[in-house]
């Protein structure tokens, strides 16, 4: 009878237990030191995550190790962190270090006994020479000794880390993670004027990592399973989505329901396609609305570091589930008959799709949050036309950058998911203090305003949408029915943009003044001169085109006619937005 073959069981230590009586070295044929400034950003960010409270603890990633008898251990796959793990901690330690040479006096006896002991730890876990936590690679090529180069940098003598000439890139990435280690730490001192917060910070940041970053190491005797596994875990099937990730973290939650966790996952999961992606823009927006704005990259980090508990987790997927398909609608506001008549109110559906043509999705977590509340249709076409507004102000008008906006509307979003905010008045009076642009600035901006045309996409709707409700604010605009239905109602728009000369100075032709919007149907040849464009105009039923017509009959068209008519278009804009 064969005997049984037993797999390596992974275990998940602490970082401070993970070079407790281990040596790591780094086998000649693997890659060398390869982290750059993106990574070690990445690195800092999740450990300020730790340190401020946001995350309970870290998960580093999986280390697997070929192990010998003398508890030394070959890397096969983890040597970036594990390198990245010990340039950090020396460059902490020569802060520290600096810090205790030059800010201590007789009286704080207990203050420095607290940072020498973090110096201490740090000795201990780095450790030196023979027993070093960590050996490189070693080379007979003085050149390529990487060995030689990161026992300078790890050891506790002083070293030249601006020294110009370095004979190997995994030496400079060595040099440039330590140098940028050593600038976070000191910015994050310098925030701190009182030597009392800058010890805190140091003793906490220290316990952040070495107390709640953790790694599972899977370590085996064979070779051949070492790299098995290495494969394994990294080269099978596509990358992980964070909403993958983010459902096996909730499902791990559960422990007695896991079957009505799983069925409201997976009707998130169908009403979205089965797409990953989508699903994961999803729970993005649905956290921003609930809680914070994160980029998909720190996804998971944030909502592992909150939803710790089952029944947080069956709180977390049932909302999640229940606000999914208000989500599929904006995505696509008049894609099918279903989408078009979701919320029973065409208000509604309107400025969703006017949103959606001006490629404009910063409004999605207030939304989700208010039909989160029960808010009533009315109540939201409201807040919906405030939050138009805002955007048209803020960014079509004075173009500003939409960082801003992303993370206020966010925290709006919140303070109206936990009830601080409960009223339409209170709601549109936040977004009136925090965002509202004023008269003047907006006036100016327009005044300057241009707009490059284009055949579909958000360049044609934003321009084609000012011009209309510009148009439309005169009671005899010209438009059959409402300015939407008209300009807006089918997925192309019943206008095309005219640009009404192309003779002037180019510095002046996408002035919003040398723009209109003409019907579709009216034919426009190829080759247009100011005769042609009158007669085009002429045919409009437009009100304005009709007096722009007359206006070219008249005086023709020139630099200076292209800015008295931006002003003529500018009259009425602080009232329309």
């Amino acid at each position: 009878m064969r005997s049984a073959v037993k797999p390596p069981i992974p275990t998940s230590p602490l970082m401070s237990a993970l070079f407790e009586g281990n040596q790591f070295c780094v086998p000649l044929y693997q890659r060398g030191y390869a982290w750059g400034i993106p990574e070690i950003e990445d690195f800092w960010t999740d450990l300020m995550y730790v340190f401020q409270g946001k995350m309970d603890q870290h998960f580093f990633g999986q280390i697997v190790t070929l192990e010998s008898d003398n508890d030394k251990h070959e890397i096969i796959d983890g040597q970036q962190r594990i390198t990245t793990s010990l340039l950090f901690l020396s460059a902490f330690r020569s802060v520290c270090e600096e810090l205790n040479e030059n800010a201590f006096d007789g009286n704080n006896i207990d203050s420095r006994a607290q940072l020498l002991n973090v110096i201490e730890g740090i000795n201990d876990i780095i450790g030196e020479e023979e027993d070093a936590s960590l050996v490189v690679q070693k080379h007979t090529d003085f050149e390529l000794n990487i060995q030689e180069y990161f026992e300078k940098i790890t050891s506790k003598k002083k070293i030249d880390t601006k020294e110009k000439t370095i004979s190997s890139r995994p030496k400079e990435n060595m040099r440039i993670a330590y140098n940028h280690f050593v600038k976070l730490i000191k910015e994050e001192l310098k925030s701190r004027s009182q030597l009392s917060d800058q010890l805190s910070f140091l003793k906490d940041t220290y316990k952040a990592f070495t107390g709640k970053f953790y790694v599972v190491i899977i370590s085996t005797r064979s070779r051949r399973n070492a790299f098995t596994i290495f494969e394994t875990l990294n080269c099978r099937g596509k990358d992980l989505t964070s909403a993958d990730i983010i459902k096996n973290h909730v499902m791990s939650l559960m422990n007695d329901d896991l079957d009505t966790a799983n069925d409201y996952w997976n009707d998130m999961a169908a009403t979205l396609g089965n797409d990953s992606k989508k699903i994961t823009k999803y729970i993005r927006s649905y956290w921003a609305a609930s809680r914070r704005v994160e980029v998909e990259d720190k996804l998971y980090r944030s909502i592992s570091g909150v939803v710790t508990k089952d029944s947080e987790a069956s709180d977390f997927l049932k909302s999640l589930s229940e606000l999914t398909p208000v989500y599929k609608v904006l995505l696509a506001p008049t894609a099918t008959k279903a989408n078009r008549e979701y919320f029973g109110d065409s208000n509604i559906t309107e400025i969703i799709d006017v949103f959606k043509k001006l490629s404009c999705t910063l409004y999605y977590p207030i939304f989700l949050a208010m039909k989160y509340r029960k808010f009533s249709n009315k109540e939201i076409v409201i807040v919906m036309q405030k939050l138009l507004t805002i955007f048209i102000r803020h960014r079509t008008i004075i173009n500003e950058g939409t960082n801003v906006l992303e993370t206020g509307f966010s925290s709006v979003a919140k303070d109206i998911w936990t009830l601080k905010l409960k009223s339409i008045a209170e709601i549109n009076q936040r977004l009136n203090d925090r965002f509202m642009k004023s008269n003047d600035s907006v006036t100016a901006s327009f005044t300057n305003l241009q707009k490059e045309g284009g055949n579909t996409g958000a360049k044609k709707w934003s321009l084609e949408y000012l011009l209309a409700s510009i148009y439309d604010y005169d009671e005899d605009s010209g438009f059959n029915g409402s300015m939407y239905d008209d300009v807006f109602g089918k997925s192309k728009g019943n206008y095309d943009l005219l640009n009404i000369s192309t003779e002037i100075k180019e510095e002046y032709r996408n002035y919003l003044g040398n723009w209109t919007i003409i019907e579709s149907k009216i034919r426009v040849p190829e080759k247009l001169d100011l005769h042609k464009i009158i007669k085009i105009l002429e045919a409009s039923k437009l009100k304005e085109n009709r007096r722009l017509a007359k206006l070219l009959r008249q005086n023709g068209w020139s630099n200076n006619n292209v800015m008295e008519r931006q002003a003529y278009l500018a009259k009425n804009i602080n009232v329309i937005w």
